[in-house]
């Protein structure tokens, strides 16, 4: 809808837009209260778990189109209205249980933890939290969930493996360009034996281009679709191969 209204100029597209986001986040009767305690419960087992936060990864594209309504000075007040929910969220993502819980995850849960509060905190000019979600990529996320090969060492042990491969690379590539924005290079990050997105694309790039290839589990059958890591990382990385992969992997099917 901010799109719409913004490259159409149709006002009433954006007002729909903000009507949805008063729904969702500003009006008391039907707001989203700023937390998950009770994300995938389960009846019997779980009240809430911390791995449901991994839901709400959803909201980063919603950051995305906060910037198209900061262009009219009537959304000011709502924009205001909306870092607050989400400065509640991160503070609530990073001292309940379950937030602590999915922060310290082994795998992609704890990656897109990481990515999600980035995007909020960038969103609510939070440089404090914003620079410790850059240094647990560094020292944390990357040193410790990447195999010195480029692959994500339990996201091997699944029976999506390429597919988690590919949702975890992605979680860094969202932090990696969130850095970039803000002039800090995550994109040609690497620890001292040459882990970092860079060996992750080059990892999985004969697998993107022909995933019939992949020999480790992947139940859901081989069908992949345009990689985030791969169009952008041709850019960051000045590697226009990542992006042919993406056009070699559609000859595949044709």
């Amino acid at each position: 809808m901010t799109l719409a209204g913004y490259y159409l100029k149709k006002k009433e597209f954006l007002d729909k837009a903000v009507h949805f986001l008063e729904v969702w986040f500003i009006n008391d009767e039907t707001k989203m209260n700023p937390n998950l305690n009770y994300a995938q419960a389960i009846p019997g087992v779980s009240k809430g778990r911390g791995i449901g936060i991994i839901d709400t990864k959803a909201l980063i594209s919603l950051i995305y189109c906060f910037d198209f309504l900061c262009e009219y000075q009537e959304y000011a007040i709502l924009l205001e209205q909306l870092k607050q929910w989400f400065s509640e969220y991160i503070n609530w993502l990073d001292t309940s249980k379950n937030g602590i819980d999915e922060r310290d995850y082994f795998n992609n849960h704890a990656n897109w933890w990481n990515a999600q509060v980035a995007a909020f905190s960038s969103f609510t000019d939070n440089q404090e939290m914003l620079n410790n979600c850059f240094e647990r990529f560094r020292t944390i996320t990357v040193p410790n969930q990447m195999d010195t090969d480029g692959s994500f060492i339990d996201e091997m042990t699944r029976t999506r493996s390429f597919s988690y491969n590919l949702f975890n690379l992605e979680g860094l590539s969202v932090i990696a360009e969130i850095a970039f924005q803000k002039k800090i290079d995550l994109w040609g990050f690497e620890t001292a034996d040459h882990k970092g997105i860079k060996s992750g694309i080059e990892f999985l790039k004969p697998y993107v281009r022909n995933p019939y290839l992949w020999k480790n589990p992947q139940i859901t059958g081989e069908s992949v679709g345009d990689q985030f890591a791969f169009q952008l990382g041709a850019v960051r990385l000045s590697n226009s191969d990542y992006q042919k992969a993406n056009l070699d992997r559609r000859k595949i099917y044709i």
